[in-house]
C-alpha cells in the first residue's frame, strides 16, 4: 500500500467471533499505519458471540480515522449492534438488521 493511498475498501462477511474480530483489530491496525484517512467496510454476519460483538461495536467506536460500514446483506442479532458502532453505518436498499426479541423464557 503506497503512501498516497486516502481510503481503503474491505470486505467482510462470517460470524462474529474472536478470530473475526483479530482479523478486524489487524486490519485497521494496517491501514493506521499506512496513512489511510478513511475505511469503508461491506460488513455481513449472520451472527455471533455476543462478548465478541460488543467488543467489536467499542472498537468500531474508537478506531481513531472515519470508519464507514456498509450492509448490503445482513447483520444478525449481535451483528446489528457491531453495525451501528461505526461513524457511518448505511444499510443499502436490500440490507437487512435483525435483533433477537427478548421473551419472559430467557431469564
Amino acid at each position: 500500500m503506497s503512501d498516497s493511498s486516502q481510503e481503503v475498501f474491505a470486505v467482510f462477511c462470517g460470524a462474529i467471533n474472536e478470530a473475526a474480530v483479530a482479523r478486524i483489530f489487524n486490519g485497521v491496525a494496517a491501514v493506521t499505519t499506512n496513512n489511510v484517512k478513511r475505511v469503508h467496510l461491506l460488513f455481513q454476519s449472520s451472527d455471533g458471540n455476543v462478548g465478541d460483538g460488543v467488543c467489536l461495536y467499542n472498537f468500531f467506536r474508537a478506531v481513531s480515522i472515519p470508519l464507514s460500514l456498509y450492509n448490503i446483506g445482513s447483520c444478525v442479532s449481535i451483528a446489528a449492534l457491531s453495525f451501528l458502532g461505526a461513524d457511518h453505518s448505511i444499510g443499502g436498499w436490500a440490507g437487512v438488521s435483525v435483533t433477537n426479541r427478548r421473551t419472559e423464557y430467557d431469564c
